[in-house]
């Protein structure tokens, strides 16, 4: 089975609903479009009906008024009114009063009659409307300014809802051309929109599945990809052999060290170019690690691996120019095969590492996996499939190594330092549950479980009034959590703890990982008033340029440096060194595995802040009397946002 491109999880439903959404709009605003417009329009019909029914009302005084002007003669002319009433208001019933003088013409029924009436005699109002049990009529009403005439004029509103109906059916035709248009621009609309979603979400897929650096595909997607590629074991493929190549570049960091983070980018971008091309598909070539590029390949023996390997090995030895530097690359691969070494995708690239690591150990271009490699690789697998576990148990313990004051001799801090006691094997050593949590996929879940329990530990010291900062050791694959500094700062506020009382190691290889990565997430952490710590500094070649670089408040030096100091003038005048330039710097400096009191000597004398190892003690647990004994010592004073402590 060819290994594919995984497809993200996508919303299925969002084409979908889009669509609806918009034709229920569309619908709506067809709706509120005819209801709107049927009120305007009645409204706008009866304002013309009531304007026509007071004219005609008016008209029929003024020509009456003509005529006894004209025509001298007393009283009401009845034969020159019923011939007006006969040509102009036959669809109207009239009410004519002339001196004490009325005259009616037209059907009035009798509820209709009393109501007009009444109206007549109030003399109230020139137009209106009557509501009759069978009935509704409009009246008006005109008086003549020169004789005793007054007109009440009455015309039943069937005749205004002739008109109404005209203009309703037209309102409905244009209504209806109006939700005809609305439901295809929501259609035409809704289609656009999800188009432009979908195109989107795609672009953010692949964003999130390559590297930002060199466009491959990134460590995760690799991960999900073989996840997916390996479950077809045992279901209803059966497994076709494979290779997966683990490369790292010899040397890498001096490099970087010459030319600099942006030059030795570069670098990589050109490489990964290059090998990218080198590879038929289904292969598919990924970032691995900061210097190291992984890539799977489908089933091919291991002559046809080793031609693929060499190939990419040729292809970093070409000349590479950046920024007026030419260099010849040098790359090591570790090789393991699919099923023969291993099942699982963990298990897999855990073998590969350990033949890449052999290959650069012994200056080789490629290996393939041999099981005396690793000593105890049954062993190990046993152990990380047990990690998971172990974590949703809680099984790991903390143990606790003081930071002592070297000018006081009073307790600084501590370390806070993993343990795993295994229930039939024991103490298992840091240096062999580490790397199997960070192999999977629980580092994350193992480090919020030690920043919780350092955390809780610092709020309960903090009750029992005791100040003690917790320092906890953070993987470089901590810093690719994007919830860390959210987590952290819930946790902080859950416990009620001063940030101060709380501080992060990385050891300087872990800042290589991605050094903006670690510029921006250790702001983040700093910015919240947790201290940031270097661990074994100055075994790396770009140690100086962290200073620079990184916002860090203390330096932990490398007990490396520490092991001669009182005896070699060269550990002495280094260590020297560095500790005047931290202290120029505004850093705090720690000097790790301090076990002599000549070491110690030489500190003090040098200048250091801090000190930690046996000569002081040994990782304690929280109820260990030698540790309960420091903290009965005086503790220097610590500045916080919640008071200070003496």
């Amino acid at each position: 089975m060819a290994l594919q491109p995984l497809l993200l999880a996508t919303d299925s439903g969002l084409k979908p609903r889009i669509i609806f959404g918009s034709l229920g709009l569309a619908f709506i605003v067809s709706l509120i479009f005819i209801a709107v417009a049927y009120r305007l329009s009645t409204e706008l019909g009866l304002d013309v009906q009531t304007e026509s029914v007071e004219t005609r009302a008016k008209t029929l005084v003024h020509a009456l008024e003509f005529d006894a002007e004209n025509h001298t003669h007393h009283g009401l002319n009845t034969s020159y009114l019923e011939h007006l009433v006969a040509q102009n208001f036959n669809d109207a019933s009239i009410l004519v009063t002339w001196d004490g003088q009325t005259k009616q013409y037209g059907q009035i029924p009798a509820d209709a009659l009393a109501a007009k009436m009444s109206l007549m005699k109030n003399g109230e109002g020139k137009t209106g409307l009557i509501e009759t049990s069978s009935q509704t009529y409009m009246w008006a009403r005109a008086r003549s300014p020169n004789i005793e005439l007054q007109v009440f004029l009455l015309t039943p509103v069937d005749v205004f809802t002739k008109g109404l109906d005209a203009i309703s059916k037209r309102l409905m035709f244009v209504s209806f051309i109006t939700l005809w248009v609305a439901i295809w621009g929501a259609l035409s609309l809704s289609v656009i929109i999800s188009k432009r979603f979908e195109t989107i979400n795609s672009r953010l897929r692949d964003a999130a599945s390559r590297d930002n650096l060199t466009g491959l595909y990134n460590r995760a997607y690799m991960l999900e990809a073989f996840e997916a590629r390996l479950l077809t074991h045992g279901k209803n493929e059966a497994p076709s052999p494979g290779a997966f190549l683990l490369m790292g570049v010899n040397k890498f960091k001096e490099i970087n060290e010459i030319i600099g983070n942006i030059g030795a980018d570069e670098c990589l971008k050109i490489l990964a170019l290059k090998f990218s091309k080198l590879v038929p598909p289904p292969s598919v070539v990924y970032r691995y690690d900061g210097d190291e590029f992984a890539c799977w390949i489908e089933g091919a023996n291991e002559q046809q691996i080793e031609s693929i390997v060499q190939s990419f090995v040729a292809a970093a030895n070409e000349a590479i120019t950046v920024k007026g530097w030419t260099f010849n690359l040098s790359l090591s691969a570790g090789i393991a095969l699919f099923p023969r070494d291993a099942i699982d995708s963990k298990d897999i690239i855990h073998c590969a590492d350990i033949a890449l690591q052999d290959a650069k150990r012994s200056r080789q271009a490629l290996l393939f996996y041999n099981p005396q490699y690793d000593e105890n690789t049954q062993l190990k697998a046993l152990l990380r499939n047990q990690v998971p576990g172990a974590i949703a148990r809680a099984d790991f313990s903390m143990f606790f190594q003081p930071k002592i004051d070297l000018a006081t001799g009073a307790i600084a801090g501590v370390e806070a330092l993993a343990r795993w006691h295994h229930p039939t094997l024991g103490n298992i050593p840091p240096d062999v549950f580490i790397p199997l949590v960070e192999q999977g996929r629980e580092i994350n879940a193992f480090s919020r479980l030690m920043l919780h329990t350092a955390i809780q530990q610092a709020k309960s010291w903090q009750v029992e009034g005791k100040y003690i900062p917790i320092a906890v050791n953070l993987s470089p694959y901590n810093l690719l959590d994007n919830q860390l500094v959210e987590f952290i700062q819930r946790e902080l506020e859950a416990a009620d703890l001063a940030p101060e009382l709380l501080a992060v190691e990385l050891t300087e290889s872990a800042t290589m990982f991605d050094v903006n990565l670690a510029q921006r997430v250790f702001t983040e952490l700093r910015d919240m008033g947790i201290k940031i710590s270097i661990d074994d500094f100055g075994t790396g070649m770009s140690s100086m340029s962290y200073l620079q670089i990184l916002p860090i408040d203390c330096v932990k030096l490398d007990r490396s440096f520490i092991e001669n100091i009182q005896t070699d003038k060269v550990a002495h005048a280094i260590v020297s060194c560095m500790v005047s330039l931290c202290h120029t710097l505004g850093k705090t400096v720690v000097a790790e595995g301090v076990e002599t009191e000549a070491q110690s000597k030489a500190l003090r004398e040098i200048g250091c802040d801090q000190a930690q190892g046996y000569l002081f003690a040994r990782p304690l647990r929280v109820n260990d009397k030698e540790l309960i004994d420091w903290f009965r010592a005086e503790v220097p004073a610590i500045a916080m946002d919640t008071g200070t402590r003496a």
